[in-house]
This record gives C-alpha cells, structure tokens and sequence, in this order.
C-alpha cells in the first residue's frame, strides 16, 4: 500500500497517524492528572492531623521534662507551654472536622467522639 503512494502523501499519512497518537496519549495523561488532584485532596486534612499529633508530642515532652525538672517555675513553664498546645490541638481538631472526611476518617471521627477528647486523652496521658 505505501508503496504506491508519493513520498507526499507518506508524510501526510504519518504526520495524520502520529498527531492522532499524541492527542490520544495526551487525553491519557490529562485524564490521569485529574484523578491523581483527586486523590490528593485528601493531604491537607492529613496535614491538620500531623500537627495535632505534633502538639500532642510537644504536650508529652513538656510533661516529661516539668516531672524531671527540679524547680517549680520550670513545671509551671511546662505548664503554661501545655495548656497552649491544648488550646492549638482543639482549634486544628475543629478546622480537621470542618473538611470533607472519607468513610474512614469519619470512623476515626466516631472513635474519637464529638471533639476528640478520648483520643486526646489516650495519647497525651500515660497508661
């Protein structure tokens, strides 16, 4: 078949086949852009929880280091820091609910109870 064409109509015939496959691979790709911004919709409420758990941390180290320290304005220092990092948890705990949760996240949602104090509690607590 190609052999009975001009070198024109070739050319034509190949810019035509490989215009075709690059809209097609980048309809392709395009499409798999949009799904992946989907899927990362997600990785800004899982930022929130990261610093919760970040707060809850800092919460444990200021404990840790107000039990060992020997002097009262160091505890009350610790304290003061403590009572910051709760007030810091609870407002990104309410700004975490505010967005869209998955099936699973609102399973965590409903471990936790209405404002996540039980987990709260559990982390920031000893056993």
């Amino acid at each position: 078949m190609l052999n009975n064409m001009s070198i024109k109509s070739r050319l034509i015939v190949m810019i035509i086949f490989f215009s075709l496959l690059l809209t097609g691979i980048g309809t392709f790709g395009i499409s798999g852009l949009s799904q992946s911004n989907d899927a990362f919709k997600g990785a800004i409420p899982l930022g929130d929880l990261g610093l919760i758990v970040d707060r809850m941390q800092r919460a444990r180290l200021n404990a840790v280091i107000s039990a060992y320290g020997r002097n009262g304005e160091i505890v009350k220092q610790r304290q003061t820091l403590n009572e910051q990092r709760d007030v810091e948890i609870a407002m990104t705990w309410k700004v975490y609910l505010a967005n869209t949760l998955t099936a699973e996240e609102k399973n965590w949602r409903m471990i936790s109870g209405n404002n996540g104090k039980p987990i709260l509690k559990s982390v920031i607590e000893p056993w």
